[in-house]
C-alpha cells in the first residue's frame, strides 16, 4: 500500500485512481506455515475516494475474488477504527482498562500497550481476557460512524454477507474507520487469515505526501492456495461439447459464445469421433452435455444430464436457461 501511494503521489495523477497489483513480497517477521518469507500477494487500491461507497467497492471486489475461486467457509469480518480525532480519548480509555489488568496480560501485549494499546486487541494469547474490552467502534465520533453505517449498507446491498467483529484492528499501524479481512472458516484457527485491508486517509501525510484518502486490500497467494486445498474440488465445468460429423465448427462457435458469457465449457479436440468426445466428456467432470447435430439447423441442440442419462432438445438460445446460470 505505502509504495502505491509513494507511486501516485510522484505519478502526477489528478483525481481518482483504482490500481490492481500482483507479484513477489517479502516479510521481516518469523515465517510460518502459509506464511513465506517470499510470499505473492495480489492487491486492489482506491485512492482520492472518501466515499463510504468505495470501502464497499473494494470489500465486494475481494470477497468474489476468493469466493469465485471456490475457496470455501469465506468469511469478511469487519470493524471501524475511527477517526484519527477520536483515537486519543479511546486509547485514554483502553489504556486505563489494560492497566487494571496489567498482571494478567501476555510480555507481547506489555510491550505492546507501551507502544499502541489499540495493538493488543488482536492478541491470541490474550483473547479470553480481552472479550470485555472497550473497542474503538463503541467510541466513533459521528462522521465516523456515518460512514461505517454506510460502508454496512452498501455491503448489504450488493449481497455480501459480513459479521462484525469489533477487536479487529489489522497488524498496520495507518488504518481509520474502515477496516476488514477475509477469513477462511475451515482453516485452522492460527491460518485462517486470508487477507484484509481498510481505509488509510492520513498514509500518505504520514511519508511527507500531501492529503490523499484511499482504501485497499491485500491478499496472500499462498494462504488461499493453502485453503483451496484443503477443499474438496467441485466440478470444474458447467457443460462439454460434443459435435457430431459435420458440425464441428458450430460447436466451436457455441463454445466461443458460451464462454463470453461466463459460462465454463469446453469440448475434445478435432477430429474425435462421437464416442471419444462422450468419454472425453465423462472425465471432465461437467455435469451435462450438449450435443450439437443436424437439429442445429433448426435452431436445436440435444442436452443431456451425464447423472442419468436423461436427454432432450433446447433451443440454442435456451442453453443458459437450461444450465441454470
Amino acid at each position: 500500500t505505502a509504495p502505491t501511494v509513494r507511486a501516485y503521489l510522484g505519478s502526477g495523477v489528478q483525481g481518482s485512481w483504482k490500481v490492481a497489483y500482483s507479484g513477489p513480497m517479502f516479510r521481516y517477521e518469523r515465517p510460518q506455515k502459509g506464511r513465506r518469507r517470499q510470499f505473492y500477494q495480489v492487491g486492489a487500491e482506491h485512492l482520492e475516494s472518501e466515499d463510504p461507497a468505495a470501502d464497499a467497492a473494494i470489500i465486494e471486489l475481494g470477497y468474489r475474488f476468493l469466493d469465485g475461486l471456490g475457496v470455501p467457509g469465506v468469511e469478511v469480518q469487519l470493524n471501524s477504527l475511527g477517526d484519527a480525532e477520536d483515537r486519543p480519548a479511546y486509547l485514554a480509555i483502553l489504556r486505563a482498562w489494560l492497566e487494571e489488568r496489567r498482571e494478567q496480560l501476555c510480555d507481547d501485549s506489555w510491550q505492546t500497550m507501551e507502544i499502541n494499546p489499540m495493538r493488543v486487541l488482536d492478541c491470541k494469547t490474550c483473547a479470553p481476557l480481552l472479550v470485555d474490552a472497550p473497542t474503538p467502534v463503541a467510541h466513533l465520533g459521528d462522521p465516523a460512524a456515518s460512514a461505517y453505517a454506510s460502508v454496512k449498507e452498501y455491503l448489504a446491498a450488493a449481497g455480501v454477507p459480513f459479521v462484525e467483529q469489533p477487536r479487529l484492528v489489522r497488524g498496520l499501524d495507518y488504518y481509520t474507520r474502515t477496516a476488514f479481512e477475509f477469513v477462511a472458516t475451515e482453516l485452522d484457527a492460527a491460518q485462517t487469515a486470508l487477507g484484509g485491508g481498510g481505509r488509510y486517509d492520513g498514509l500518505s501525510e504520514a511519508i511527507g505526501g500531501r492529503k490523499v484518502p484511499g482504501v485497499g486490500l491485500a491478499m496472500g497467494i499462498d494462504r488461499i492456495v493453502l485453503a483451496m486445498g484443503d477443499a474438496e474440488a467441485g466440478e470444474a465445468l458447467d457443460a462439454f461439447i460434443v459435435a457430431t460429423p459435420g458440425r464441428e465448427m458450430e460447436a466451436r462457435g457455441l463454445l466461443s459464445r458460451l464462454r463470453a458469457s461466463g459460462a465454463r465449457v469446453d469440448m475434445a479436440d478435432s477430429g474425435r469421433s462421437v464416442k471419444a468426445q462422450f468419454k472425453a466428456a465423462d472425465r471432465s467432470g461437467a455435469p451435462s452435455t450438449l450435443v450439437v447435430g443436424d437439429e442445429w439447423e433448426a435452431g436445436e441442440i440435444t442436452a443431456r444430464r451425464m447423472a442419468d442419462g436423461t436427454q432432450e432438445s433446447i433451443r440454442i438460445e435456451e442453453i443458459r436457461q437450461w444450465l441454470e446460470l
